[in-house]
């Protein structure tokens, strides 16, 4: 499993075709999981956040 993980500004986080383990941290974040079984977190700040194929667990946070 990777880990992508932003920082506390805006980011744009893209999974891959594994399973992905993805934080975006503070900031009004884009996520997406893409392929794999993946664990996409949010965290604080408006994130639009998409799971993509596979089983994924979308957390979105505070805020």
């Amino acid at each position: 499993m990777s880990q992508i993980t932003g920082t506390a500004e805006d980011n744009t986080l893209i999974g891959t075709a594994e399973a992905d383990q993805i934080d975006g941290l503070d900031g009004h974040d884009f996520i997406r999981g893409e392929g794999g079984n993946d664990l996409v977190e949010g965290r604080r700040g408006r994130d639009d956040i998409f799971g993509n194929e596979g089983n994924d667990t979308l957390n979105g946070g505070g805020g």
